[in-house]
């Protein structure tokens, strides 16, 4: 249906129901297109898509972290129920190499996965194993100074966890 004629036929069904005949408005508006880029960078989410930005643009904008962003194994996913399209990007050899051939331009719906590095991964690996001694400590530390531990004393400096004293 057009708009108009939605309007018409809206109008049609509500009239017995109100004692004066509505005024239906109807407006059309249109999705918001977007892409997402996820993974190790600052921004992750999704981004407008505009039509003609391509896989670099989306990678600058979305801002990778220098310590743990993989840029050499980034993944532009085309999502597919039955055979999604998986193509690998190596920001690094854009950049350096000014290989271009692989800069895709970006589709809506597009993924752009930036993996973690191989010690980055270790590192979230650590963390997790550790997460269990880690919060104990941090209980016990709380527990015994007062929790005052990051707290800024009078003088400007700050306290770092022995009830002020330092």
């Amino acid at each position: 249906l057009t708009r108009t004629d939605l309007q018409s036929l809206l109008t049609r069904k509500y009239d017995p129901y109100f004692q004066d005949s509505p005024e239906i408005v109807v407006e059309i508006s249109a999705s918001q297109r977007v892409f997402w880029v996820l993974g190790e960078v600052v921004r992750a989410g999704s981004f407008p898509f505009k039509g003609n930005q391509n896989i670099i643009d989306a990678v600058v904008d979305a801002r990778p972290k220098p310590p743990s962003a993989n840029l050499g194994r980034i993944l532009l996913i085309r999502a597919d129920p039955i055979d999604p399209l998986r193509l690998p990007f190596n920001f690094q050899d854009l950049v350096v190499q000014g290989d271009s051939s692989l800069n895709y331009v970006l589709q809506e719906n597009d993924i752009i996965w930036v993996p973690p590095t191989l010690m980055a991964e270790f590192g979230f690996f650590l963390q997790k194993m550790l997460y269990p001694v880690t919060a104990v400590l941090q209980s016990l530390g709380n527990g015994l100074w007062g929790g005052r531990r990051g707290n800024v004393g009078n003088n400007g400096n700050r306290a770092f966890g022995f009830g002020g004293l330092f």
